[in-house]
């Protein structure tokens, strides 16, 4: 089935525990976000809510702070690593869940800052 046409609850309930959708949240992220976004449940896991999802985890993460100068786009990077696996914490491109579950940064550090500069 695709995910799109599912219901978060759906999601959250599905056997598979993988990361999923365009940001890659795992369900357990996506059951925090249930409780703090306030939804039902019912909401179709489509793109709109995708991007409601990793805006709403991004800003947690440190956006605002970033965005404000209170914080540097390297310590964003490193907060925002802790969120997605796939990102790396710092310079030795190596993720923060570095060999956990298999996991391993797939987009080097540069990069990262690169994009964090575009983000919103």
């Amino acid at each position: 089935m695709d995910l799109e046409s599912m219901t978060v609850d759906e999601l959250i309930n599905s056997p598979n525990k993988r990361a999923m959708g365009k940001y890659q949240i795992i369900p357990n992220t996506l059951k925090m976000l249930k409780t703090e976004l306030e939804l039902t449940g019912n909401e179709k896991f489509d793109r709109n809510l995708q991007d409601s999802l990793f805006k709403h985890l991004a800003y947690k993460r440190g956006y605002n702070e970033y965005k404000s100068g209170d914080i540097t786009a390297e310590e964003f990077a490193y907060n925002l690593s802790k969120e997605w696996a796939a990102l790396p914490k710092n310079s030795s491109n190596e993720s923060y869940y570095e060999g956990r579950l298999g996991n391993t940064a797939l987009i080097g550090w540069d990069n990262t800052l690169e994009l964090i500069k575009n983000l919103f």
